[in-house]
């Protein structure tokens, strides 16, 4: 196994792969890695290209799920946990970017109707739509489920 060049963020589509092939999974009690708060650093930028890695991720999280997990599985969860992380971040960052690339990258996820398909199964609802609703300086984004709104991501 190895990281795919040219990705942000393919530590996210490593991880589930590297945990479920692993003998033995250990826990210990302290800190060993954690995260310096760079304002220049990836995790503080927003891209179209890193919106559509993002929806890469959960595409190649979800077809490794396919192939890895049934829904019997114990990973099976735990993919399902990467793969809504993924489309979170890819909303998230969407907000940030600009309108036509915004767009661009909706498209992408809006044919991928497998994946939104599944994801609706796997939280026992059915995705009705996204509400794009406008504001001064950033576009929140809602997630419609049957009859209420869950999840405004971002507001100002």
């Amino acid at each position: 196994m190895q990281f795919e060049k040219g990705l942000y963020f393919e530590d996210l589509m490593f991880t589930p792969l590297a945990l479920r092939q692993a003998h033995t999974i250990g826990y210990i009690d302290k800190v060993l890695y954690f995260y310096r708060d760079n304002p220049n650093s990836i995790t503080n930028t927003f891209s179209k290209k890193q919106c559509v890695d993002f929806y890469y991720a959960a595409r190649k999280l979800y077809g490794d799920q396919q192939i890895y997990a049934t829904r019997e599985d114990k990973w099976f969860p735990f993919f399902q946990r990467y793969i809504d992380g993924a489309l979170s971040c890819f909303f998230n960052n969407s907000i940030k970017i600009s309108r036509s690339a915004r767009r661009e990258a909706y498209n992408l996820l809006k044919q991928d109707k497998e994946l939104l398909q599944a994801q609706s199964k796997s939280m026992g609802r059915n995705i009705k739509s996204f509400l794009l609703c406008h504001a001064k300086a950033i576009l929140p984004l809602y997630i419609v489920f049957e009859d209420s709104v869950i999840m405004p991501l971002k507001r100002k």
